[in-house]
């Protein structure tokens, strides 16, 4: 599957200081593609807006964001709410085994020659406690929790739009 053009990251959230540094609540937080990216779009109701990135730094869950052209607390004011997209031909190749969300997002879920449901969404886990990101997965019985562990996983075809899973307690009560 090829990256899509804009890739949602986040989310602007409150100012940071005085400077005009603002805050980025980011989609997934483990990932580290804010702190090369020089580039970044910025979408609300009004459209798009390219934006140029002077400085990104980690700071408690989120990013701190410093913006080419904004210098004040009251010009990064106006970006509250504003999703943060960048060009997917900008993100850091992954390694082997490792998936951008929206290349899991929509695929089918199986196990055992059996459809399970539709990945609608993907959630992360406390990192502290080790988990892996869930798929939240559609299935005729409402919403099911899947982790996206080596354990659990046994095979994810992104061409083929499928995600295999192995047998787990439970599996067979989310429904199909």
């Amino acid at each position: 599957m090829a990256k899509p053009e804009r890739m949602p990251m986040g989310r602007i959230a409150r100012p940071f200081g005085v400077k005009g540094e603002v805050r980025m609540r980011p989609y997934n937080p483990r990932s580290e593609n804010l702190l090369h990216l020089r580039v970044l779009y910025l979408r609300g109701e009004q459209g798009e807006e390219e934006v140029e990135v002077v400085q990104v730094r980690p700071h408690q869950g989120e990013f701190l964001l410093t913006l080419k052209g904004f210098h004040s607390r009251s010009q990064v004011e106006r970006l509250r709410g504003l999703e943060v997209l960048a060009r997917g031909q900008d993100l850091q190749p992954l390694s082997e085994g490792e998936y951008y969300w929206h290349e899991l997002i929509g695929l089918e879920v199986w196990c055992q020659g059996r459809r399970i449901g539709r990945v609608a969404r993907m959630e992360v886990t406390s990192e502290e406690l080790d988990g892996a990101d869930l798929l939240v997965v559609e299935t005729e019985a409402g919403e099911a929790l899947i982790p996206m562990a080596r354990t659990v996983i046994q095979r994810v075809d992104i061409p083929g739009g499928r995600i295999e899973v192995h047998p787990f307690e439970g599996l067979w009560s989310l429904g199909n």
